[in-house]
């Protein structure tokens, strides 16, 4: 997992949390730097009869703020203990001023995603991707390219990428249609870890394709001068 990575903890004077191994956020969710965080607490909260909840508090090397992260632990074992959360929320995907003003309802889902993804809860999140990826091809289509407001949100989200974003037609193929058409949003489907990263696979292709179009569409300011002045 790109949010996650596997943490070793020590400590020797409670043989309760000595040398057991948690999930923890790769990146501080204050100052988004990738870290090793130090452990300076821990405690624990029995849950049920064969679970108990894992309670710690880090402390990032770069920043030094504290978060806390939540475990749930079976049979006391020192390995594989779920990671349930981490408080505060871990960190924000960033984009261009462009992408915002263009879309912040996307931003505003996208990041709602992310915090899903970041919790393992990839039902949610995929379901979130998608619809944030809807918004912005449909904002971008009425807002930069000055399309018919009403024709654009009848579109389907394929027939928008193809309309509006792929109008080469190289990225709208088949498995792309299966991709963001099918997967995660129907009853009783379980989905594997390989159709989540592909949808973030093509989720991000299409973000790129849009940002460029923004930018050739909103070049900055000190161009259009050059572009004045050798015309002049």
């Amino acid at each position: 997992m790109d949010f996650l990575k596997m943490n070793s903890l020590s400590f020797p004077a409670s043989n309760h949390y000595h040398q057991i191994k948690i999930l923890i956020p790769s990146h501080c969710p204050h100052c988004s730097q990738a870290m090793k965080p130090i452990t300076t607490k821990s405690h624990s909260y029995n849950y049920n009869s064969k679970e108990e909840i894992n309670i710690f508090l880090h402390q990032c090397p770069d920043c030094f703020k504290n978060f806390v992260t939540t475990h749930l632990r079976k049979n006391k074992e020192k390995e594989n203990i779920e990671f349930i959360s981490c408080y505060p929320s871990t960190r924000k995907s960033q984009f261009s001023r462009l992408v915002e003003d263009t879309s912040p309802k996307f931003i505003d889902i996208y990041n709602q995603a992310f915090s899903s993804e970041q919790q393992n809860h990839f039902e949610v999140a995929g379901v979130g991707y998608r619809l944030a990826l809807e918004f912005l091809v449909k904002d971008f289509a009425i807002k930069a390219l000055k399309q018919d407001e009403a024709e654009v949100k009848s579109k389907k989200l394929f027939e928008a990428l193809k309309d509006y974003v792929d109008t080469q037609g190289a990225l709208t193929s088949e498995e792309v249609v299966r991709v963001l058409g099918n997967d995660f949003i129907y009853y009783g489907q379980k989905q594997e870890q390989i159709e989540f990263n592909l949808l973030k696979w093509y989720l991000d292709i299409f973000i790129q394709q849009i940002e460029t179009k923004l930018k050739l569409l909103h070049p900055p300011v000190a161009s259009q001068q050059v572009e004045k002045q050798i015309q002049s």
